[in-house]
């Protein structure tokens, strides 16, 4: 409990991209945050940071959404807040 409240108090905002705005909540509120701006259609679509959290409030994911797709490095947690590993996604399609 005490842990959720810390996490809450020095939750930092999400820094979104230009044009997008944040979506979600973190804990205890919520178990995930990401940013959505729309696409050349008009569609709502990740872009930018993302972060899921368990429902103990310890970080689970985190990573960046680029064209929707993910994209540069993310990192999983286990419950219990070890850090599991990360993994590197490559830009695809010829997008930045």
């Amino acid at each position: 409990m005490i842990a959720t409240l810390l996490a809450v108090l020095v939750a930092v905002p999400l820094a979104c991209p230009t044009g997008t705005l944040p979506v979600g909540l973190p804990p205890p509120r919520g178990n995930a945050e990401w940013c959505e701006g729309p696409d050349r259609n008009g569609v709502a679509r990740r872009q930018g940071p993302f972060v899921q959290w368990w429902r103990n409030g310890k970080k689970r994911t985190e990573g960046t959404f680029c064209f929707v797709l993910q994209c540069g490095r993310w990192f999983t947690w286990a419950e219990d807040g070890r850090e599991l590993g990360a993994i590197q996604y490559e830009q695809i399609l010829g997008k930045p």
